[in-house]
């Protein structure tokens, strides 16, 4: 989407029309990666759009950003993990590549961290899994008394089989950008 010719906004508009039928929803929610988010706000076709309209902060540009795309949410990953192998010299890298882009479905219920989540493994589901019959629909719980300290202590541990329901709810968008 860093091209001279390229239209995001078509692009995500023909994703969208892929992704409705299988789903019954329409994309509404977009997360994109740092160099795709830096390249967007500076698409010829996105600053033709908006070239009478002054950004006061990045919140309102990431508005602007989702309303000229015609989605609800647009988020920028920006988080960080130490990628080096264990004893090297710590390396940071994005946690979502900079250059992908995730475009779904989220319902108004949803939180961003839900979002960011379901970008990783789509949906999570506890109780039917090989563990859940071990431990009580998935949850193992111990109650003790610790009389050092005047209580009683509540522990509990909860068992997921993790699984994705659709692959179909979203699209995965790989080197969006050069």
């Amino acid at each position: 989407w860093n091209g001279s010719t390229s239209d995001p906004q078509e692009d995500v508009l023909a994703l969208k029309g892929i992704v409705k039928p299988l789903i019954g929803e329409e994309p509404n929610c977009m997360i994109v990666g740092y160099d795709v988010h830096q390249k967007l706000l500076t698409n010829p076709t996105y600053r033709q759009a908006y070239q009478y309209v002054a950004p006061t902060d990045v919140k309102t540009m990431n508005k602007n950003l989702a309303s000229w795309l015609g989605l609800d949410h647009y988020a920028v990953a920006g988080a960080y993990h130490n990628s080096a192998k264990e004893g090297q010299t710590a390396t940071n890298a994005f946690l979502i590549d900079a250059d992908n882009v995730w475009l779904g479905y989220m319902d108004q219920a949803s939180s961003a961290e839900q979002t960011l989540t379901a970008w990783r493994v789509f949906a999570f589901t506890g109780g039917d899994g090989p563990m859940a019959n071990r431990y009580n629909q998935g949850i193992e719980t111990k109650v003790y008394d610790d009389t050092a300290r005047n209580c009683t202590w509540h522990e509990a541990n909860m068992y997921l089989d993790m699984k994705v329901v659709s692959a179909d709810a979203g699209v995965y968008i790989t080197d969006a950008v050069a």
